[in-house]
């Protein structure tokens, strides 16, 4: 190291020059050491730069690949999702398809019930509609033959074979009853009083009245019927109201009383078959 002012060699920790006396510290320059040491300090500041710097790019950069990676796993999480809900949307398809295929079959099988129970019901009405019918067109038959069976021919005083006692005094048809009573004209002996040649027997008669369901007014009426007053008639209803009945009579003492009945249906006047059925319909929906 030199001194700045007279240029004499001076040893570098002297304060002063020895040749001239000049003060040495503010002649000082920096020597190469001095700079290095001066540049060895912003080194590691150099370093802490380029570091930082490198840990910023290699930051970003994997942001940039996370991102990417991210993207990609979006990607693939929206395509999985579309999958799922298309899968879903089939299923809810085949579920509703078949629903509405058992909501159809639970139908086509209601609607057969339905049919079914239509054709019980109708062919029930009919056998209700016929049975009333049949009652009427069978009701004075049924009757004779339970109380002729009642009896027996002893009983009748009769010289008539069952046969001809039923044929003789009890003409039926349908629909009307033709009674022919007792009178002296059919005694065998008028004096005998034991047979008679034709005739129903009272008893017979009375049978068959409690059968038809002749009221005891009626009955008074027709016991207490004389000659002079010719024909009388009267009626009643039968068979819970269904059926009407009209008879008609006359009494002398040489022929006895005759009678002439006849019933009519009332129900199958007042209504047809297809009456009959709304009303069946109408009672179960009630």
């Amino acid at each position: 190291m030199n001194c700045k002012n007279c240029s004499s060699p001076i040893d570098s920790n002297s304060n002063f020059c020895s040749n001239c006396g000049s003060k040495l510290n503010s002649q000082f320059t920096p020597t190469t050491e001095q700079q290095i040491n001066k540049r060895s300090k912003l080194v590691p500041l150099l370093i802490g730069i380029v570091v930082a710097a490198v840990v910023g790019v290699s930051f970003f950069l994997y942001q940039q690949q996370s991102q990417a990676k991210l993207d990609a796993e979006a990607e693939v999480a929206a395509e999985v999702a579309v999958e799922a809900a298309e899968a879903a949307v089939k299923i809810a398809a085949e579920i509703e398809a078949e629903a509405a295929e058992a909501a159809l079959k639970i139908a086509a099988e209601a609607a057969e019930a339905a049919e079914a129970a239509e054709a019980a019901l109708k062919i029930a009405a009919e056998i209700e509609f016929d049975r009333r019918s049949i009652e009427v067109d069978n009701y004075f038959k049924e009757t004779v033959d339970v109380c002729v069976d009642m009896s027996t021919t002893i009983n009748r005083q009769t010289t008539q074979s069952p046969e001809e006692y039923v044929e003789k005094n009890f003409k039926y048809s349908s629909d009307s009853l033709s009674i022919d009573g007792r009178g002296e004209d059919d005694l065998v002996c008028y004096y005998c009083d034991t047979q008679y040649t034709k005739g129903a027997t009272f008893q017979d008669i009375s049978c068959v009245f409690d059968a038809i369901e002749v009221p005891i007014s009626v009955i008074n009426l027709m016991d207490a019927t004389t000659a002079s007053q010719g024909v009388l008639d009267d009626s009643w209803n039968v068979l819970d109201g269904n059926a009407e009945i009209f008879a008609k009579w006359t009494y002398h003492p040489d022929p006895g009383a005759n009678y002439s009945i006849r019933i009519k249906s009332v129900y199958q006047e007042k209504f047809n078959f297809e009456t009959h059925y709304k009303l069946v319909k109408d009672s179960l929906a009630n």
